[in-house]
């Protein structure tokens, strides 16, 4: 039996543009250039350090417009280099803070 198999995940794309973004910068750390090889230390996290997440699970349950406008607003920090906690001391950062940030510089934008 192989030691790995295909997954298939349906990612948004502003999302996944957002990660790449932030890989190409290396700020995800030295994977030898292989952004397959983040995705499984993010599976190997996980399998090994399991918790809930708060923050995913929370906006995971907004209106799909809610969750687009967070992940317009994800693609957006990644576009500029920057963090969302350069933005907010709210520790841990909950969904409702994360949407009223994202609100906030799509209404600036006009997004």
């Amino acid at each position: 039996m192989p030691r790995s198999r295909t997954v298939s995940s349906r990612v948004p794309h502003p999302v996944r543009e957002a990660i790449e973004i932030r890989f190409s910068r290396g700020e995800y750390g030295d994977h030898d250039g292989k952004i397959n090889r983040l995705d499984v230390g993010n599976d190997l996290y996980m399998a090994l350090f399991p918790r809930e997440c708060r923050l995913t699970v929370d906006v995971g349950q907004l209106p799909q417009r809610d969750q687009d406008c967070i992940h317009d607003f994800a693609l957006w920090l990644a576009r500029e280099g920057r963090h969302v906690t350069a933005l907010t001391d709210e520790k841990p950062l909950t969904a409702v803070t994360l949407l009223r940030l994202a609100r906030e510089h799509a209404q600036t934008n006009g997004g």
